[in-house]
């Protein structure tokens, strides 16, 4: 009888083990604001989109300061993120029929940003710009036509004006 209670007791640990990694393994991945910029491909496939070559007239002025990423997301949406070479993302912006997952965009900075929204008044509904302790976040646009952006003022490159680059 005893051996039976201990081959039940490995099997139920062995279980809940089992459950535990896969329940680690499910959770997405996050990247955003504040990420490396190795985490924009996986931004891309989170919102089941496809990354692509943005011509020189979206970029904003390239420059050897930092790097420029364009996908499109499954819904149609055009987001770009911005990344020091060997640095952090330090800003998004996008462009479509609706918003992209902010959540994901922002990363980390999205607690702040949702805390920040949920404090301001609504004044204008075709134009918001939220600005918070460390982040501005700025959306225009009217029904099936959004264009935003998100940027982080001291994760920008230096020498980068964030407010002029993030478009």
């Amino acid at each position: 009888m005893k051996t039976v209670s201990i081959c039940m007791g490995k099997l139920i640990f062995a279980v809940l083990l089992a459950g535990c990694f896969l329940a680690v393994a499910a959770i997405p991945a996050r990247a955003g604001l504040g990420d490396d910029a190795t985490s924009i491909e996986s931004d891309a496939a989170a919102m089941h989109g496809k990354m692509s070559q943005a011509s020189p007239t979206q970029e904003s002025q390239p420059s050897a300061s930092y790097q420029v990423k364009t996908f499109v997301t499954g819904s149609g949406t055009t987001v770009r993120e911005y990344a020091a070479p060997s640095g952090p993302i330090f800003g998004v912006a996008w462009q479509g029929r609706r918003p992209p997952d902010l959540s994901r965009l922002l990363g980390s900075y999205y607690p702040e940003y949702s805390t920040a929204t949920a404090n301001k008044r609504r004044s204008n509904l075709h134009h918001q710009v939220t600005v918070s302790p460390h982040m501005v976040v700025a959306m225009h646009g009217h029904m099936g036509h959004l264009v935003g952006r998100a940027y982080v003022p001291n994760l920008a490159p230096s020498g980068v004006d964030p407010k002029a680059v993030v478009q």
